[in-house]
């Protein structure tokens, strides 16, 4: 993913949380501020995705983290 994208999903993300509005705005305003906002050895944070897969039965469970 590039910045620009991430970027643009942030802006599209509509939720009715406060709270979670507050999250996705400072996150925005952290990709704004840092052009390397992926790199792993920016401080204090850097941009990683994270997923769980479920499995219909949801008996089995897989954690992928993406960084």
């Amino acid at each position: 993913m590039h910045r620009q994208e991430l970027l643009k999903l942030l802006d599209q993300h509509q939720t009715p949380f406060m709270e979670e509005a507050a999250y996705v705005e400072r996150a925005r305003a952290f990709v704004l501020e840092h052009e390397d906002c992926f790199h792993c050895d920016l401080w204090p944070a850097h941009v990683t995705g994270s997923v769980w897969v479920v499995n219909p039965a949801r008996d089995r469970v897989l954690l992928l983290h993406l960084s």
